[in-house]
């Protein structure tokens, strides 16, 4: 599933903790982000049955899902909101998570804000939906989680401005 990708930070390379894979039926759609440009792979019938169970249940109908691969505890995404240029901002985002519970962590973005920081359990099976302004406001993250030595999948989808 998918390949180790790098992220720049402060002019310096690291590699991605975790595998990913993106989807979409439009070629010319690509997932940008930290000065990373993945590919998209066409739709697997999995994954557009789970966008559309989202879809009737009331959420838009997602043109671009991003599957994450936490291998353990040591995977981890840190704490940012996702601003890559081609997102829909108006839209919601839906995260799908499979296999060991992680904890899913917000912060939030202004200081000043009298919210403290907190965390979620994202079990198997569950779906959490941001919708806007959540991304505009809020950080996201899945810390590490040293004692956790199973996988989890993430399936995060999302409404992309096509080209």
């Amino acid at each position: 599933m998918g390949s180790l990708a790098r992220v720049k930070v402060y002019g310096q390379w690291f590699p991605i903790p975790r595998k990913q894979v993106a989807y979409s039926n439009n070629k010319n759609l690509t997932y940008t982000f930290s000065g990373n440009k993945i590919p998209v792979r066409p739709w697997t019938p999995l994954i557009e049955a789970l966008r559309d169970i989202i879809y009737e249940s009331g959420g838009p109908k997602f043109n671009f899902p991003l599957v994450n691969r936490y291998a353990d505890g040591r995977d981890k995404i840190g704490a940012h909101r996702d601003d890559e240029p081609d997102l829909d901002k108006t839209s919601p985002i839906a995260s799908l998570s499979f296999g060991a519970t992680r904890k899913f962590k917000l912060s939030p973005v202004n200081k000043q804000f009298l919210v403290k920081p907190f965390s979620i359990d994202l079990a198997h099976g569950s779906l959490l939906i941001m919708h806007p302004p959540t991304n505009k406001h809020w950080k996201h993250e899945i810390p590490a989680q040293a004692s956790m030595t199973t996988p989890r999948i993430n399936i995060t989808f999302r409404t992309m401005k096509l080209k």
